[in-house]
């Protein structure tokens, strides 16, 4: 793998992505652009609205987006790396559990406050290991991230 040359803009959800298209800022930036957004599905067989609101948005599939595989980028934070981050918490989602609000609901506010709430993904996505990246983006027979980011290298070239 190379080293990506990107810039990464964070706009919320569909409804951000729908104003963007709505005020054409992806054609007007005048470079490539790829949506990496959250399924929000509550379990692996629903169907994902993002998904379907942004194909109905005149976007394509693996090269213009990609859905999560999982329910939030929150799911990608395995449980045992908060436990291991936040002394004390016990944290047990699923895949398609609600991750944030699992921890912005904690119901001790010390052990919520260390969680970092709604802003988990921002407190500790990056104090991850490897091992633990590694441990939710690969189930085994395919690695979610190699084909997020082969996605984006497509689009680049």
């Amino acid at each position: 793998m190379h080293k990506l040359s990107v810039n990464i803009i964070p706009i919320g959800g569909c409804g951000g992505v729908k104003h963007c298209l709505i005020l054409d800022l992806f054609t007007k930036l005048e470079k490539p652009f790829f949506i990496f957004l959250d399924s929000d599905k509550a379990n692996a067989g629903a169907v994902s609205v993002n998904e379907t609101n942004l194909i109905a948005y005149g976007l394509t599939l693996g090269t213009d987006f990609v859905i999560t595989k999982k329910r939030l980028l929150e799911n990608y934070i395995p449980p045992a790396a908060l436990e291991r981050l936040v002394p004390g918490a016990q944290v047990t989602y699923t895949d398609f559990d609600h991750a944030k609000n699992f921890c912005k609901d904690y119901p001790d506010p010390a052990i919520r406050a260390h969680l970092g709430g709604k802003s988990v993904a921002e407190k500790h996505y990056s104090s991850l290991t490897f091992n633990e990246l590694r441990l939710t983006w690969f189930d085994g027979a395919e690695d979610e991230f190699v084909n997020l980011y082969n996605a984006i290298v497509d689009k680049l070239n």
